[in-house]
């Protein structure tokens, strides 16, 4: 078994930099109105048809921490996102295309 070398130097420390993602799923619910369709998906997520998915990938930081605790949870959240990349994909149902 071979064990991999990592040169450290006293030139070198290590850097924390968080990089963020937001994930937003667009369900399809049936209901009287919005009022009631909130509700509906509220009450059974899992009952409803996903049809679009949209994300946003942070391509680079301006952040470089020591410690990773030496942001609160919030702060990672809060950052302002200045290079990012957006996907937009709807979903097909498979099963409908013939």
């Amino acid at each position: 078994m071979s064990k991999k070398l990592q040169l450290v130097t006293k030139e070198h420390k290590p850097y924390f930099i968080p990089l963020n993602s937001i994930n937003v799923e667009v369900y399809e619910v049936l209901a009287k109105n919005q009022h009631h369709a909130v509700e509906r998906l509220k009450e059974s997520p899992n009952s409803w048809k996903v049809v679009k998915r949209i994300s946003l990938k942070e391509k680079s930081s301006t952040v470089a921490l020591e410690d990773p605790s030496d942001m609160h949870v919030h702060e990672y959240l809060e950052r302002q996102i200045d290079e990012y990349d957006i996907f937009d994909r709807d979903v097909f149902d498979m099963g409908s295309m013939k």
